[in-house]
């Protein structure tokens, strides 16, 4: 099985293509243009210097890939039901997007959110029932950018 992701480079703070990177089964992950072994010939490996973000299988409402780690928006705020209980309903605009492979499956879940312009919930956000309510606000938001390129709006939402 085949999955899709862009890479980060932890060094010089900046995506790379991932055509430079070979993912290894075991998560190993060797590239040449980040540390190429001149005198061997060999690609370096390069586990420790990057960050590996799956692909969420969905795209926002602009049609943009959401990624792992992506911070996303929503246009009008939405109403989630924490653990699946009414009484924990909280009102969210704005959370981070996370993609684990756990199996070979993708778990797809919400963290960091906002909620109600002010508290940043502690818990994260994973549809139990139904992957469908997932896949559906995440194709109702927007991404504004990733955690590791656009940490002023981690700031804003942990208050930081």
């Amino acid at each position: 099985m085949t999955f899709k992701y862009i890479v980060w480079n932890t060094m010089n703070k900046e995506f790379i293509d991932y055509c430079d990177v070979c993912l290894l089964p075991n998560g190993t992950v060797l590239a040449g243009d980040l540390n190429y072994d001149e005198e061997s010939g060999m690609l370096a490996d390069v586990t420790d210097h990057v960050n590996i973000l799956f692909y969420s299988g969905v795209n926002d409402i602009d049609n943009k890939e959401i990624y792992d780690k992506a911070i996303i928006e929503f246009e009008d705020e939405v109403l989630l039901n924490i653990n699946d209980s009414e009484s924990a309903s909280s009102i969210i605009n704005r959370a981070v997007v996370n993609v684990d492979l756990v199996g070979g499956k993708e778990r797809i879940y919400l963290s960091d959110f906002r909620i109600n312009h002010t508290d940043v919930s502690t818990e994260d956000f994973e549809s139990g029932s139904s992957s469908n309510h997932i896949v559906s606000l995440l194709e109702h938001s927007k991404v504004k950018g990733y955690v590791y390129e656009y940490n002023e709006l981690l700031k804003s939402i942990k208050g930081i």
